[in-house]
């Protein structure tokens, strides 16, 4: 077998979940472990404790004491876990095999820096800067709380061997089936996810005690490497073998990003960066929106950092290198294996002291090396060489030359797999990319009427990039922006190219096995395989999907319990014959059927989902433009596969903001179809002639792009956008019985709190995506190269707060 080989699908069958923006199911603890635990469970390898010292810890040049390998002999038999700590760590420490390390218990206090508060039971650290005991709030002894920015090494106890055992040897994917295993499994994954969130890291390790038998486990952003379980109080040869070497390996060798540089917040970089982050006010107008966000990222309690980008564009006499200085990320994947997103606002080194900085956006991921991935980098450089219109401009970008190793080795450690076996692993590169625009979230938007425009302005992009051969493969309401350029006017911009590829594959299925895509905006054949090659229907679709999210969020409309509705029509599933998981019952119904109706089975009514007017009987124009798209699809799908309204509740507005400023409007695009006739408003069954012409608006961009481009301003409000109807805190199995009897929404004004929309993880900002920029490729959510202000994007809570209204009035071209 070849290393090469092509991946196999490393994911869960459905997306990861809470990793799409604008999530609404609230990420409980045991659902968050069970999520993590499915996207490994094809992922683990367990080889001899000889081969996984041998693979990672290189034998350190001085020799460890022979006597060391009894260090536990003494400790009496764990009757619980909490009897674990404080001997393990005590041995550990008094053989004295880590110089300048140092191990710390910390089975009970998290991290107060991170949301979660969860703590791991002890680690490895540094000596200068190891955790300290200190005094609890209630009674008893002082004691020591994980720091999870420096942890070097984490340390977990369990009592019992088997039960307790996250890894199973008897299974051919050394996955646990037993449920209580499987809790293990998820627990130590989440404390990985901690260590990543909150470090700058290509790898950890951690040691996992047993009872009276261990394992030590290495993971990297493809997979779990682990050893076999050995019986350490007998002979902890390896163990103690394992804990010499690795203190005496480079920082790169322990798992650290030697290209990025922590930033102390009082040396002479960390106060030039808050001097500078603070020429503008917390309320500046949106002129301002990237100096703002870049402020409010240089949180006290998050690393900073320096991070280095290698520029594959620099010519001869143009620097190879360039480094960039973040705070706190403003996106943060979630999840332990895959690519790992984060987004960070970011100023370039040399513009530190500049009169005028210009603040660009960075991303960093662990992207999947494939023969036919090309870096989004070479794709954004494509489409700007060919002038598409409203996509990111790339600066600079490049692989940082630090690879996964986890699926070279399971190759390796595989030699006896059947031939044409695919490789359960993917390979991962480091890369780094800048480009120039910080974007606003879609939901920023002004009205409704802005709102279709911004969609339509990345419908362009698309229809623009997809003229030169390229197809983006991942629309959804994370990946369109609102962009606002140096003269003030405002437009959409269509980013994370990450996924897209180019037209002439002429491969009839996807060219890998799991779904690309952002699960909630997936078209319904998407979704139905995964397999599936991504058409231009289908990325219409997704368009469709993200227009009518963000109107059921804003806009005010008949639906009364917003949450549950957004669960079943974006994120729920239905599981097929072989566990895989395909499209929920309402969306399915919805494209099939060309309506959406509103069910209420508790006193067994059904009514069709309406928008208004705001505080009125009126129906809203938004109504035309759904239904028409709505029978576009249908007629797609029936070709390819073969009650009176109430009154609104009434829903208080915000108060009205400037009118922003809009680019001039571009001559109205014609298509050379049989466009918008007043026939194609009835939304009833008809022949097939008829619906073959419907299904025809669909296999260009054309039809589309007029219809949003013909929209009737006249008949718009101008002030329709109302509070953020989805749940506060999110919409988890919890809630829903309960949101589904009272019919409560949250009142919370968009833009100006910041909340939990997907409720991701981590220090820096996870989530949010919120869902899954890969409904597959690696559970990994989307990264928008925007800021995501007022939506928590981790599973912990950023600390970004949302934006007030804009203090100014920005600019919009008004429509002719």
């Amino acid at each position: 077998m070849s290393e090469n080989m092509q991946p196999h699908n490393d994911t869960p069958r459905k997306p990861y979940p809470n990793s799409g923006r604008g999530l609404v199911q609230k990420p409980e603890k045991e659902k968050i472990r069970a999520d993590l635990n499915a996207v490994m469970k094809n992922k683990i390898t367990i080889i001899t404790q000889e081969k996984f010292l041998e693979e990672f810890v290189p034998e350190a040049q001085e020799k460890r004491p022979e006597e060391t390998k009894d260090i536990f002999k003494l400790l009496r038999d764990f009757s619980t876990e909490r009897s674990m700590y404080d001997p393990i760590i005590k041995a550990l420490n008094d053989a004295r095999l880590c110089p300048g390390f140092t191990f710390v218990s910390t089975p009970s206090k998290g991290d107060k820096k991170v949301e979660t508060n969860e703590a791991v039971d002890g680690g490895l650290y540094r000596t200068k800067g190891a955790p300290k005991p200190t005094k609890s709030s209630g009674k008893g002894a002082p004691s020591c709380a994980v720091n999870w920015t420096t942890i070097e090494v984490r340390i977990e106890c369990k009592t019992d061997s088997v039960s307790d055992d996250p890894f199973d040897e008897s299974q051919p994917n050394k996955a646990p089936e037993a449920k209580e295993r499987q809790k293990v499994l998820g627990q130590i994954l989440a404390y990985a996810q901690l260590v990543y969130d909150n470090q700058q890291r290509t790898s950890q390790f951690m040691l996992l005690f047993l009872g009276t038998t261990a394992r030590i486990v290495h993971i990297d952003r493809s997979g779990i490497f682990a050893t076999k379980k050995f019986d350490y109080k007998e002979d902890a040869t390896h163990l103690v073998e394992f804990v010499w070497r690795f203190a005496r390996l480079d920082t790169s060798k322990r798992g650290h990003d030697t290209t990025a540089e922590r930033i102390a917040h009082g040396s002479e970089i960390g106060k030039a960066m808050k001097a500078m982050a603070d020429r503008v006010s917390d309320d500046a107008n949106l002129h301002d929106y990237a100096h703002v966000q870049f402020k409010k990222s240089l949180n006290r309690s998050a690393v900073w950092w320096c991070l280095t980008v290698k520029d594959e564009f620099a010519t001869e006499d143009e620097k190879k290198e360039r480094k960039f200085l973040v705070g706190q990320p403003h996106f943060n994947a979630p999840g332990v294996s895959g690519r790992g997103t984060r987004g960070y606002v970011a100023l370039d080194y040399d513009e530190l002291r500049a009169p005028a900085p210009k603040f660009v956006y960075l991303k960093d991921a662990w992207r999947v090396v494939h023969d036919d991935i090309e870096k989004e980098g070479d794709t954004l450089r494509a489409l700007n060489d060919a002038k598409v219109r409203f996509v990111p401009t790339v600066l600079c970008h490049g692989d940082l030359g630090q690879i996964t190793r986890s699926a070279a080795l399971w190759v390796t450690h595989h030699p006896d797999v059947p031939p044409g076996t695919r490789c359960p692993l993917k390979k991962h590169s480091h890369y780094r990319l800048v480009v120039k625009e910080v974007g606003k979230p879609l939901e920023d938007f002004y009205n409704g009427e802005q709102l279709v425009e911004l969609i339509l302005n990345c419908v362009q992009a698309h229809s623009d990039a997809y003229a030169k051969g390229i197809i983006h493969r991942d629309v959804s309401v994370g990946n369109m922006l609102i962009y606002i350029d140096e003269a003030g006017v405002e437009s959409g911009l269509l980013n994370d190219w990450e996924l897209s590829k180019h037209l002439d594959d002429h491969n009839p299925e996807g060219r890998q096995l799991d779904r690309t895509g952002t699960w909630e905006y997936l078209s319904v054949f998407a979704l139905d395989d995964p397999k599936k090659k991504i058409v231009i229907q289908d990325e219409l679709e997704s368009f469709f999907h993200a227009l009518l999210y963000m109107a059921l969020c804003f806009l005010p409309h008949n639906c009364k319990n917003v949450g549950a509705f957004l669960y079943h029509y974006f994120e729920d599933y239905q599981e097929g014959e072989n566990g895989d998981y395909r499209c929920g019952a309402a969306k399915k119904r919805a494209i099939n059927d060309g309506y959406i109706d509103l069910v209420d089975q508790r006193i067994g009514t059904c009514e069709r989902l309406v928008f208004w007017r705001p505080a009125s009987t009126t129906p809203h124009p938004i109504n035309k433009l759904i239904d028409r798209l709505l029978s576009w699809f249908s007629a797609y799908y029936h070709l390819n596969r073969k009650a009176p309204e109430p009154l609104p509740e009434s829903i208080p507005l915000p108060p009205p903001r400037p009118r922003p400023r809009r680019r001039m409007k571009e001559p109205k695009h014609k298509s050379d179809l049989k466009n918008l006739s007043k026939k194609d408003d009835a939304i009833t069954p008809e022949p097939e002639g008829t619906m073959r012409s419907r299904a025809e608006h669909l296999d260009t961009h054309a039809s589309f792009i007029e219809l949003l481009d013909n929209i009737d301003v006249a008949e718009w409000p101008d002030i329709d956008k109302g509070w953020d109807k989805r749940p506060e805190g999110g919409y988890s199995s919890k809630t829903r019985a309960s949101q589904l009897l009272s019919g409560t929404t949250a009142r919370t004004l968009s833009g100006t709190t910041s909340r939990a929309l997907s409720g991701t993880t981590s220090g820096a900002v996870h989530v949010p995506s919120p869902l899954t920029k890969e409904a597959s490729e690696d559970s990994d959510p989307d990264i928008p190269l925007a800021v995501t202000t007022g939506i928590n994007l981790k599973r912990p809570s950023s600390d970004v707060d949302g934006l007030e209204p804009p203090s100014t009035p920005l600019k919009r071209a008004q429509r002719d």
